[in-house]
């Protein structure tokens, strides 16, 4: 198998021509999300030329993949890498995401707002058991919120009031719910900021949480992430009636 995978490289490398048994044959491709389409390689195709077709269409599909949300560009992609493995079901072409930012000035969507509140809601008012139970779902709308910009991922937080109110129960239930909803926001920035692509958004950011940029400006230089989210929770202002979500 191992030198089946060197001699198909080889011929990428050189431009050359796959073996005819290999090309007589379906390809499947699979995006980064795992969803899966096929293709048909005719004998008469160069191998150069079924590399370059399989990579545009990887392309195609990824950046179409959010158009359902309503946020196309919310991710800018430098490249999209290909891996491929041959089995006795075939060859698979598999893409993973790479070397990408997420887009502050693309929002957040409406669908977005919808895994936002499944989440927090989730976190906030059910039991431990049941949100156990809800494991899987709730991380696959994790996995649909991966490409938003952590400050929108916030943004859409505290600018609701149902969802302040959940980022308080959230903190104070604790243990891993808490840690689980801190993780991802923290790891995010992380990225973002050794992108250089943070503190350039945070006086519009603070602008549109209603907070005074100052308070949070020195949690973000110091990159202390958790500081910085629960002085969001802490300082941001709940509007009309405070106690209207309080039944968790």
């Amino acid at each position: 198998m191992k030198n089946i995978r060197i001699l198909l490289l080889s011929f990428l490398l050189l431009g050359g021509w796959i073996p005819e048994t290999l090309l007589s044959t379906t390809v499947t491709l699979v995006n980064s999300m795992g969803e899966s389409s096929q293709i048909n390689v005719e004998e008469s195709d160069r191998f150069i030329d079924v590399i370059e077709y399989i990579q545009n269409q990887v392309l195609f599909a990824e950046s179409n993949t959010d158009s359902q949300l309503e946020s196309d560009d919310r991710m800018v992609f430098s490249e999209i890498p290909l891996e491929f493995e041959i089995t006795h079901a075939g060859l698979f072409f598999r893409a993973k995401k790479k070397n990408c930012h997420r887009n502050y000035e693309c929002g957040y969507s409406k669908r977005d707002k919808e895994d936002i509140h499944r989440i927090l809601t989730s976190l906030a008012r059910d039991s431990l058991i049941s949100i156990a139970s809800q494991k899987s779902s709730i991380e696959r709308a994790g996995d649909r919120l991966d490409p938003l910009h952590p400050l929108c991922f916030l943004m859409c937080i505290f600018c609701d009031e149902e969802l302040k109110c959940c980022a308080h129960a959230i903190r104070d239930r604790g243990g891993w719910v808490a840690d689980g909803f801190y993780s991802g926001i923290v790891n995010t920035l992380g990225e973002e900021e050794g992108r250089n692509n943070l503190y350039q958004f945070v006086d519009d950011f603070a602008k549109k949480v209603k907070i005074d940029p100052a308070i949070i400006r020195p949690s973000l230089q110091q990159r202390k992430w958790m500081e910085f989210t629960n002085l969001l929770i802490d300082q941001i202002p709940r509007e009309n009636d405070p106690t209207r979500y309080n039944n968790m």
